[in-house]
């Protein structure tokens, strides 16, 4: 079926070589559709699709040498027929286009397989084939690199979210994976973590291990600290028993993973609470009191109410009532009291309420 064609000027049209499939234009072929133009003969019309992000400007699909010659012999003007591809990848269009008059070269089909499949991985060797005129199985040799690195990344990616309990159906939909392409690959999860696991058995540290393999430290931990006691632990990340002096209100320990707004989790609730929500934030100032005299305590490492109320504030919550709540008596003895008295130690006795509203 003859596909309408409009008119459109030579200096609209643009060569885009990230969807070329040849290596370059032929000045031969050129030179030779240049006589056939003052000869008078008449070509079938090129094919071209609007630029992306360039408003008036086409790119070519088909007729690359047929458009040069047009500019070599002063044409102004061009039949084109402007092709809506639809979602289609217009590289390997364009190199279906291509392998009618003359076959792609064995360099030109690789290259225009490689780049085809870096752009999609979803592309089929099939498909890929298809538009370069290759068998399935000449493509599987172009791309066999590229599949074991994309592979690879996807394993890791399924690895870590695996590891963080999502479900099975929802790492299927985030990745965009039917169910049995996800049990392939979760059957692949403990050759993963084999490579890992042997060499920290050799004595290798988590980051040396992290390196090698281009994991994250959180994925390499999270092997290293398995099946260990909490105390075990512990000593392996370099923490004593006094675990709540490791959590600091402003940061987190990075080897447990990126920072994200669950983490403390204001803006996240913020972002899914309704507009009339009232958030009660129950806390006390933690300071370093302990055997040390009020005078000689240091700000550093404390964590005191105008800290909470700065975090919160930055996060969009405002507060409008502070509250004091005491604490029970029996949280300090008679004897300690006394040895605190003689010392001139300042205790916690009480705890803030805060309210607040968005």
């Amino acid at each position: 079926m003859t596909q309408p064609t409009t008119k459109i000027p030579i200096s609209s049209i643009i060569l885009d070589e990230n969807i070329y499939p040849r290596k370059g234009i032929d000045p031969k072929r050129v030179g030779i559709f240049a006589e056939n133009i003052r000869d008078g003969f008449k070509f079938d019309p090129i094919e071209v699709e609007p630029a992306p992000d360039k408003p008036g400007k086409y790119r070519l699909l088909d007729g690359a040498h047929r458009w040069s010659a047009c500019k070599s012999t002063g044409v102004t003007e061009t039949e084109a027929v402007i092709k809506n591809l639809d979602g289609d990848d217009p590289l390997l269009y364009a190199a279906k286009k291509a392998i009618g008059p003359r076959q792609l070269t064995e360099d030109e089909a690789r290259d225009t397989a490689r780049r085809a499949y870096n752009k999609n991985p979803a592309l089929t060797s099939a498909d890929i084939g298809k538009a370069i005129g290759r068998s399935r199985q000449t493509v599987d040799s172009y791309i066999a690199d590229l599949r074991a690195v994309t592979q690879m990344g996807l394993d890791i990616k399924i690895f870590r979210m695996n590891r963080l309990g999502i479900p099975q159906d929802r790492i299927a939909k985030r990745l965009g994976l039917i169910r049995t392409s996800l049990y392939y690959h979760l059957s692949k999860m403990p050759v993963l973590a084999n490579s890992i696991n042997t060499d920290l058995s050799r004595g290798f540290t988590v980051t040396q291990v992290a390196e090698k393999h281009n994991w994250t430290e959180p994925m390499v931990w999270s092997l290293a600290l398995e099946d260990k006691e909490d105390l075990d632990r512990f000593k392996e990340i370099g923490w004593g028993l006094r675990t709540w002096d490791q959590w600091e209100w402003n940061d987190c320990d990075k080897r447990f993973g990126d920072d994200w707004p669950g983490r403390i989790p204001f803006v996240l609730l913020k972002q899914n609470a309704k507009k009339t929500t009232r958030l009660a934030f129950i806390n006390a100032d933690w300071r370093d009191f302990q055997n040390t005299p009020a005078t000689e305590e240091s700000r550093k490492g404390a964590i005191l109410i105008d800290d909470y109320l700065s975090i919160l504030n930055k996060t969009g919550w405002q507060h409008t009532h502070i509250i004091q709540a005491p604490m029970s008596a029996q949280r300090f003895s008679a004897v300690v009291v006394s040895a605190m008295q003689k010392k001139r130690i300042l205790g916690v006795t009480s705890r803030y309420v805060i309210i607040l509203k968005q």
